[in-house]
């Protein structure tokens, strides 16, 4: 008797607005925290929804960037050179961005080695390192670096260059 009266109960109108009020509210909270989650990417491929999710973000205290797509940079070429400063080497580099949206910005590591092969030192430059450093790489642009590296004694033979996101 008690289990009929308890399966009534879920039959009721009143009780079947409320559970479909809930599940709707859920599954509207549940999309807002996936738009947010993946906003970034969101506003680089679908631009139209850049404006809705910038608005949501100056609610919730978050803030809409170029996504990151490491596997869409190429490092185009990259050099290392002595300056007329002692113990100075100047590093250029270009990365090229294949995607046809606005990527962010990368961190370089580079290794440099003696001439046994041998690492010498590791160096990490963040992109706000450089000036004048742009807000993102645009759709099929290019990022120049150019830099001026302090290496002081070290007998640096070659370099290695590897782009990472911290």
């Amino acid at each position: 008797m008690r289990s009929v009266e308890r399966a009534a109960h879920w039959e009721r109108p009143g009780v079947r607005a409320v559970l479909g009020a809930a599940s709707a509210a859920l599954s509207l909270l549940l999309l807002l925290q996936v738009m947010l989650h993946w906003r970034d990417d969101l506003s680089a491929k679908w631009p139209i929804t850049a404006p809705v999710l910038q608005a949501s973000c100056q609610v919730l205290g978050c803030k809409v960037s170029p996504p990151r797509a490491l596997e869409r940079i190429v490092l185009d070429q990259s050099q290392l050179t002595r300056t007329a400063y002692p113990e100075t080497l100047r590093f250029t580099a270009d990365l090229h961005n294949t995607a046809n949206h606005a990527v962010r910005l990368p961190a370089l590591e580079l290794l440099f080695s003696d001439s046994n092969g041998q690492t010498l030192v590791r160096k990490v430059i963040l992109p706000e390192d450089l000036k004048p450093v742009p807000a993102a790489i645009d759709a099929d642009g290019v990022w120049h670096v150019d830099t001026l590296l302090k290496v002081g004694s070290l007998k640096v033979a070659s370099f290695s260059t590897e782009l990472f996101y911290p």
